[in-house]
């Protein structure tokens, strides 16, 4: 299973989700080091991991540090789409990212 995606509201409520039916991201949040990274490294592949707005900038750009000329190009649209939601995310209140692991 992957790691899908989703922009919620403060009562859970799903306003967007990103799937990962191909594993792009499971497999890339699990092979990938993250270890100098501030929110990448928490990301839980077998549990939830929530990020609220004061964590998105960072995860965005973290996330957009992966996509270096050599990114295969099905991951570089997969997270292109969670950066896109993730920029929603930014310009409402009380919502966050929530990543569903296995």
């Amino acid at each position: 299973m992957g790691i899908d995606v989703q922009w919620q509201d403060e009562d859970g409520i799903k306003l967007g989700e990103v799937h990962d039916s191909g594993r792009l991201l499971a497999r890339f949040i699990e092979s990938s080091d993250h270890d100098g990274s501030k929110c990448l490294g928490f990301i839980d592949p077998w549990g939830d991991t929530f990020f609220n707005r004061r964590q998105i900038p960072v995860l965005i750009e973290e996330l957009r540090g992966a996509l270096e000329p050599g990114c295969p190009p099905e991951l570089r649209r997969q997270i292109e789409s969670v950066v896109a939601i993730g920029g929603k995310a930014l310009d409402e209140v009380h919502t966050y990212l929530m990543f569903v692991g296995d």
